[in-house]
């Protein structure tokens, strides 16, 4: 199994920040401030039971202790002893604004796996229009392992700056070796700062804490919005509680029967797709790399250029080829970063200054400018192996042979090294094949055309096998589509939240 290079995280906030989150006409407010303030304020009756627990089905249901709208959350954390060692949970709550007409609480995933929804309840003023925020309880949770529920760890921030700077592409034995142990070394620190949480970090077990946090909130089911990985989360929940749930959107969405091959060769072919119509994009009209020549002659040779010798940055830290192809990679989520992308590309060329690159590079690797990053590198590694299903039938020289068929110049970036999960060993028997849930309520998956991270047939698929499902086809090249500028997107969404109204089969939303 091969390195992941970690396409599908929660961008789809940054990313609806950049391209202004226009879509949803007046519904975000006066600003950051009061956006915040709708989350942590304790109007309305949702506040009202402030620090006391939830309430639900029987005297041993599980419970959420409020503070103000922060809640935590013991569960097991190990299922299948309920009474055994617990974990911690936390959680936000934005309370519906109109709680006489609420339609109950709306569970948000933001995508990873490992990535904040406490953090996207933060943002949901800017996401979620008036009509939306005045019906439901929004609810954030960090999922088991991920930021302020109990953390998984596997090493400290000097140690990330080193993972995070591995040349994706050695060039040599030496090379090789070097960033080979430096994930063996990753996986290693894992085991040693997290090694009882390892086997219990996955996606089964998180849509099995999903279901106590319904009951804890009372409610008999809930209405689902998750963006990339969270369409995987929101189908595990679907299938193993279909009755539990009142509607569910599946943004950015993939599925289960796609194996590791699969997953690598569909995304490294989508990138390079997505790379493809960024140097279509570069002319030099509106594109200053472009001055210098070919824009794709320029792209590749400069990252040539920094893998025979990094660049300095403002910082002090040396931007390194691996660096280098995250920050491109990383302006890949959003034709609105494009821009952005170029202005760091000359500077790089023109000036031989990596700061921009390496800014765009810390944004993927959440880094912040203090050097510390969040733990989202760590859960996204834990949970991927979690989730990895055993008995794989493709070799890793298969995988690399399939890779580079589609994706020539990326390709080598996604399969030339091995993955942390060859050190960690989890094998926690994670379900594979073909979701199905015939019995849930009618779905709604969207899929876009050019998305890099979750190209547009595995939404086909997993519409496909979700049989109440119907499929949004979005025409545009960004990864995840609601919450920002289509108002297309947007309406067909809120109506469906609100409504339970869906569109009609073969429905396409240009972007």
């Amino acid at each position: 199994m091969n390195r992941p290079i970690r396409p599908l995280l929660a961008i789809v906030i940054v990313l609806s920040l950049v391209a202004g989150c226009s879509g949803n006409g007046d519904s975000s407010g006066g600003g950051l401030a009061d956006l915040l303030a709708g989350v942590t304020s304790t109007t309305g009756s949702a506040a009202d039971g402030d620090d006391q627990p939830g309430t639900s089905e029987g005297d041993a249901s599980p419970t959420i202790m409020w503070d103000g709208n922060d809640g935590t959350m013991q569960v097991p954390l190990d299922h299948d002893d309920p009474d055994g060692a617990t974990i911690e949970l936390a959680l936000v709550r934005r309370p519906a604004n109109d709680p006489d007409d609420s339609l109950g609480p709306l569970l948000l995933n933001p995508g990873g796996p490992g990535a904040s929804g406490n953090e996207l309840v933060m943002l949901a003023g800017l996401i979620l229009p008036s009509e939306v925020l005045d019906r439901f309880d929004i609810i954030g949770f960090d999922p088991r392992g991920v930021a302020d529920s109990t953390p998984v760890t596997c090493g400290d921030h000097a140690f990330m700056d080193t993972y995070t700077a591995v040349d994706p592409v050695p060039d040599s034995p030496e090379e090789t070796a070097e960033a080979e142990a430096v994930i063996e070394q990753f996986a290693d620190n894992c085991v040693a700062e997290s090694g009882e949480l390892l086997p219990h970090i996955n996606t089964v077990a998180t849509a099995r804490d999903m279901d106590l946090i319904r009951q804890a909130l009372g409610a008999e089911q809930i209405t689902y919005l998750g963006f990339s990985y969270g369409t995987f989360l929101g189908a595990t929940y679907i299938e193993m509680f279909p009755e539990r749930v009142r509607a569910a959107v599946l943004d950015g969405a993939y599925s289960r029967s796609l194996t590791g091959g699969d997953m690598a060769a569909g995304q490294a072919e989508g990138f390079e797709r997505s790379i493809d119509a960024f140097l279509e994009w570069c002319t030099p009209q509106r594109c200053d790399l472009a001055s210098g020549g070919d824009p794709a002659d320029e792209l590749f040779g400069l990252l040539d250029a920094i893998d025979a010798k990094p660049l300095p940055t403002s910082d002090g830290r040396q931007l390194t080829v691996g660096l280098a192809w995250t920050g491109v990679i990383m302006a890949m989520y959003s034709p609105g970063l494009w821009p952005l992308l170029d202005r760091a590309l000359v500077l790089a060329r023109d000036n031989g200054d990596g700061s921009r690159l390496l800014g765009l590079a810390d944004q993927y690797n959440s880094r912040s400018p203090d050097g510390e990053f969040d733990n989202s590198q760590y859960a996204f590694n834990v949970i991927s192996c979690g989730d990895e299903p055993a008995g794989s039938t493709e070799t890793d020289a298969e995988v690399v042979a399939r890779v580079l068929a589609v994706a020539s110049r990326v390709g080598p970036v996604f399969v030339s090294l091995p993955s942390p999960c060859d050190h960690l060993d989890l094998d926690t028997g994670a379900p594979s094949g073909p979701f199905s849930a015939p019995d849930a309520p009618p779905l709604l998956v969207i899929a876009t055309t050019g998305d890099p991270a979750t190209p547009y047939q595995w939404g086909v698929t997993l519409a496909e096998e979700l049989e109440t499902s119907t499929l949004l086809t979005v025409e545009g090249d960004a990864h995840t589509a609601y919450g920002g500028g289509i108002t297309c997107v947007n309406d067909i969404v809120d109506a469906y939240l609100l409504e339970l109204e869906l569109p009609p089969e073969g429905t396409t939303c240009k972007g």
